[in-house]
């Protein structure tokens, strides 16, 4: 789900900013930390002039990996004061052909919650993953491990049919195989421009590496402890499996990604006691962490977005929305609008799931679909209504 920014107590910055319009699905962002000692240890060992990457999801939404955990970032949450360290990287069009773009978007959703570990990043090096979760991403395209900031980007693009590694390898390719890959085109200078003028308080220098307090960096932390209990639980029944003759545990069972791993075990075990154990723990973690409740707190907190009429002539700092360009309104209607329509496929797929087995879990998560999808629905008519006034208005 798209981060959308606040607009007010806005300052005065000059600096370069991503361009939506330009940015494609699957676009890499590769970046260079100059003055840290980790970055230029894994410049030299990747033989790049890059530490680490980026990749774009679509709908503003970037998606990298920082210890602890995978999170994602919006387009609009960041800024760069130039582009000397870094660049930007898409597939060129002749090898758009052979990629499946479908197929890598599932590998790259399946990501974006799993634990950062610098256990993985030493595997890489010595190359020595798992052969357990290399068989199993090749059969499956998913990945049940922690991951690194470039396990992003090679994953997902092997997904796609675009093995980095050129080797059948691409939990092993780096970040030199990234950058050096003749198949990648620099569209550095499409996709950010300069910009010289106002932007809300709430927008960071990259570089700067300070924690923003943005709903998606709240989703990870709450994923971040909802990892740590379901992980907890498959340890707990790898080692005691035979305490439990009431619920059915396979050889292949209880591979661990992320936290929504446990959802097809809750589906299985429901009318058993050990699982409605299990949901308990995973639901008083959801209900705990209040997971289900940031969009619904995001929304009173940043008004200004989600209610634009109701302030739509109000003055703060010098930035009134009435005075915005249409084009204003229609970029952020597109976002939620888009933002909209993956809250209902995940809606209908929570609700085909709750209907199965209709645990407290699944009850809580589709609770938080549905109350998401009437506040979306609720702000895209505040901005139909002012998109209309603007068209029909020779004064605004």
């Amino acid at each position: 789900m798209s981060d959308i920014i606040k607009l007010y107590r806005i300052k005065q910055y000059n600096m370069h900013i991503f361009n939506t319009n330009s940015l494609e699905i699957f676009d890499i962002v590769l970046v260079r930390f100059p003055e840290d000692r980790t970055s230029n240890f894994i410049r030299k060992f990747c033989n790049s002039n890059f530490s680490h990457g980026i990749i774009y999801l679509g709908n503003n939404s970037f998606v990298e990996a920082f210890k602890p955990i995978v999170t994602l970032f919006s387009s609009q949450r960041y800024y760069f004061d130039d582009l000397e360290n870094l660049v930007v990287l898409r597939l060129c069009p002749e090898s758009k052909e052979h990629f499946d773009i479908a197929k890598a978007e599932i590998c790259l959703r399946s990501l974006t919650y799993n634990n950062y570990s610098d256990d993985i990043l030493t595997a890489i090096r010595k190359r020595n993953i798992s052969e357990t979760i290399i068989k199993d991403f090749k059969n499956t395209n998913k990945w049940f491990g922690s991951v690194v900031c470039s396990s992003l980007i090679t994953l997902p693009y092997y997904a796609g049919g675009i093995d980095i590694s050129k080797n059948d390898e691409p939990y092993y390719a780096n970040f030199g195989d990234i950058e050096n890959d003749n198949r990648f085109v620099d569209v550095t200078s499409n996709v950010l421009h300069e910009y010289s003028g106002l932007l809300p308080e709430n927008t960071f220098d990259y570089f700067s590496l300070e924690t923003t307090g943005s709903i998606l960096e709240k989703q990870a932390g709450c994923a971040l402890k909802l990892n740590q209990v379901v992980e907890d639980i498959f340890i707990e029944l790898k080692a005691n499996k035979d305490n439990y003759q009431d619920i059915r545990i396979e050889e292949s069972d209880l591979k661990f990604s992320n936290w929504e791993d446990i959802f097809p075990y809750l589906t299985r075990w429901f009318y058993t006691q050990k699982g409605k154990e299990i949901d308990n723990k995973v639901y008083n973690e959801i209900v705990k962490s209040e997971y289900y409740n940031l969009w619904f707190e995001e929304s009173h907190i940043n008004e200004f977005i989600f209610f634009p009429i109701n302030h739509f002539e109000k003055n703060i700092n010098g930035f009134c929305l009435k005075d915005q360009p249409i084009d204003f309104f229609r970029s952020i209607k597109q976002s939620m609008e888009e933002t909209l329509i993956k809250i209902i496929q995940d809606e209908d797929n929570m609700a085909k799931t709750y209907i199965t087995a209709p645990c407290k879990t699944f009850h809580v998560l589709l609770n938080m679909y549905n109350n998401f999808e009437d506040q979306l629905r609720t702000s895209i008519s505040h901005y139909n209504g002012i998109i209309d006034l603007k068209e029909n208005s020779d004064c605004l």
